[in-house]
């Protein structure tokens, strides 16, 4: 009894264009929803920065010194280096994600810069004392025992999104123990702070969206 036999030359142009168009409409469903939304975003690159500010307060904790974190909020970026007195501690421990255009006395996280499947990206909107937060440049420094140099909590805030879809977080620095928590996602505007898309909250056409 004669068996068919398999052909021996693969699939066909036909059904490898069917596989590709397949794959292209899964990929067009599947992808939107692995896009991170604006707060998840939000919530990792906030803990992203506390995961910085926790490392600056470590080194200067094990090299009994002084390490600063400055917050360039127009440049949307921070850089850790050391600020203490003892010259041969300015260069930095090298990180792996460290970028090679980093100097070697400075650690610098561009949040533009940063990877993401997003189209906005978060960015810093204000850093300071609790109270009395600035749009430009803030810093916080971390001391020999883990304390930061202020009395009062340094505050940083990062945004994302745009208008009415626009959220906020803040990561606060306790200045007896140095430690960074991350606060939660909010869509209300920090006090003190100006709204980053003017004046309203609903795009130049009024729609909303």
């Amino acid at each position: 009894m004669n068996q068919r036999q398999l052909s021996p030359h693969g699939f066909s142009l036909i059904e490898l264009l069917l596989v590709v168009a397949i794959v292209g409409i899964l990929s067009a469903i599947i992808l939107p929803n692995a896009t991170p939304n604006t707060p998840e975003q939000l919530k990792g690159a906030a803990h992203a920065l506390a995961s910085d500010l926790d490392w600056a307060r470590s080194l200067a904790v094990q090299y009994d010194s002084r390490y600063g974190v400055t917050f360039d909020v127009t440049r949307n970026r921070y850089v850790l280096e050391h600020t203490g007195t003892n010259t041969a501690l300015e260069t930095l421990p090298r990180l792996p994600t460290q970028t090679l255009s980093n100097p070697s006395d400075q650690y610098i996280v561009s949040l533009t810069d940063a990877p993401s499947m997003h189209v906005s990206t978060a960015q810093l909107l204000a850093a300071g004392i609790a109270g009395s937060l600035a749009t430009t440049t803030a810093s916080v420094e971390f001391g020999p025992l883990g304390e930061t140099t202020s009395a009062n909590e340094t505050i940083i805030w990062l945004t994302a999104g745009k208008f009415s879809d626009r959220r906020y977080i803040a990561v606060t620095v306790n200045p007896i123990t140095g430690l960074a928590w991350v606060g939660d996602v909010t869509a209300v505007l920090p006090t003190g702070v100006t709204n980053p898309d003017g004046a309203g909250s609903t795009p130049p056409n009024g729609s909303g969206t």
